[in-house]
């Protein structure tokens, strides 16, 4: 079954992003967790620095597959890139009050 990207339904597109952005997720995680380990050498609760590897990850993933989106739609500007960025920094500081009370 071949799918002409260009003429493909909403339903097919979004089925695509998704799937790229789990994919994505998924790889970046696994590559910011070892990173961590082997740069930062964070080896002690490795269950924590999963929990933020996935949650960087997943955020990088939806900013890359959103960018992607705009730029399909000839939509991507400089400026959509920089509130995209904006806004990941933001929702990372709501985690740092959460980190710091845990020690």
């Amino acid at each position: 079954m071949k799918i002409n990207p260009f003429d493909a339904e909403a339903p097919v597109i979004a089925v695509f992003f998704l799937t790229l952005t789990l994919a994505m997720t998924g790889t970046f995680a696994v590559a910011g967790f070892l990173l961590r380990i082997w740069l930062l050498n964070k080896t002690f609760l490795l269950s924590r620095q999963v929990v933020i590897s996935v949650r960087q990850a997943g955020l990088l993933a939806f900013i890359v597959a959103l960018g992607l989106f705009l730029e399909s739609r000839s939509a991507l500007a400089w400026w959509n890139v920089g509130l995209m960025v904006l806004a990941a920094t933001i929702f990372e500081w709501f985690f740092i009050p959460a980190r710091e009370k845990r020690g």
